[in-house]
């Protein structure tokens, strides 16, 4: 079972590995099938080596920082507000669950 603990720390990872541009690290984080939607391009990434392209080979200097994580007491669901900055720095909120 997946605690709000380790839902968190993994997470943690995600951003720091994606802030550091540690991929190997980056992918240790994400399911097989993981799916990512970005509704305001209608585009639709399936599974983890695509998904992991698609953040390896994004141009620009983009940095992220997590500014606060909160999770579930089943651990399977976690909200994120993070701030991503590359030319012009923005903050935005990402949401992400996982099914156990």
């Amino acid at each position: 079972m997946t605690t709000t603990a380790d839902l968190r720390a993994t997470v943690g990872s995600y951003w720091t590995a994606a802030d550091l541009r540690d991929w190997d690290t980056f992918a240790a984080t994400l399911a097989d099938d993981v799916l990512y939607d970005l509704p305001q391009t209608r585009e639709r990434i399936r599974g983890k080596e695509r998904y992991l392209s698609s953040n390896r080979d994004c141009p620009g200097d983009r940095r992220e920082s997590v500014e606060r994580t909160v999770a579930d007491r089943d651990g399977r669901r976690v909200a994120v507000r993070r701030c991503s900055r590359s030319t012009i720095g923005s903050c935005a909120p990402s949401t992400f669950s996982r099914s156990t």
